[in-house]
């Protein structure tokens, strides 16, 4: 190879130079907008799309109405009700728990369903289970590896 074919203008360096910049700006795109798509499509996964308008159950809470309705059929519970009350925990903080039932033996429990649990709704619940004379319940689906059904762990003085 001569030096002579390695040689370009300086019009033709520049045009070199520019096309450069356009494929490294179309491969950064891209990579941010996958980058974004990955992070959007996981975050969709963890979360429900969207918030659900009050009383309004998600297909997990469903599932557990359904799970209360046997209970009652069975006897082990007589009453239950869907954000059936509110808690105030301070000044404009509140929380209300996804079902309050009552078990055939007349013990109020609030049962907070989940499917993934965050920090605000893990406090509330704490807070909710110091503040008043109730037994708080995190509700958890079990998978089906291990049996299924739900999980239910008491929180605070519900323990």
């Amino acid at each position: 190879m001569s030096n002579k074919n390695l040689r370009m203008s300086e019009t033709e360096f520049k045009s070199l130079q520019a096309q450069s910049k356009t494929r490294k700006s179309r491969i950064i795109s891209f990579a941010s907008e996958s980058a974004l798509s990955i992070a959007d499509a996981a975050k969709k996964r963890m979360f429900a799309l969207g918030r659900l308008k009050s009383g309004e159950m998600n297909k997990t809470e469903s599932q557990y109405r359904d799970y209360l309705e046997a209970k009652k059929v069975l006897g082990e519970v007589v009453w239950y009700k869907f954000e059936g009350i509110k808690f105030r925990l301070a000044d404009k903080t509140f929380y209300t728990p996804d079902f309050i039932v009552m078990l055939a033996n007349g013990v109020i429990e609030a049962h907070e369903v989940k499917g993934y649990m965050q920090d605000d709704a893990n406090v509330k619940i704490k807070v909710a289970s110091d503040l008043y004379p109730f037994s708080f319940f995190i509700v958890k689906v079990k998978p089906k590896r291990d049996g299924g059904g739900w999980e239910i762990k008491g929180v605070g003085n519900g323990s």
